[in-house]
């Protein structure tokens, strides 16, 4: 597919992502880095020309942690668990 599509567009050349930006595996881990961080921002993450919304929508939530659970470890006696 490259080598086609390098054909296409000869004499300019097909970059690679991993070349111009970051490790293409780290990509979904960019993107909800971003997404994490315009919701702390109040900043909308959605593009409602692309995905049909009716305007622009904060994406995500934030669920604090369990505080029985988030402080000190606890032992699995200490965590009651239903039958």
């Amino acid at each position: 597919l490259v080598e086609m599509l390098q054909s296409l567009i000869a004499p300019k050349k097909v970059r690679q992502f991993d070349d111009i930006f970051f490790d293409g595996e780290d990509k979904e881990a960019v993107a909800f880095a971003l997404l994490a961080k315009l919701f702390l921002q109040g900043i909308s993450g959605n593009v409602p020309t692309a995905t049909g919304a009716s305007g622009p929508r904060i994406l995500g939530k934030l669920t604090p942690a369990n505080r029985m659970l988030s402080g000190a470890r606890t032992s699995s006696a200490q965590v009651s668990q239903s039958p």
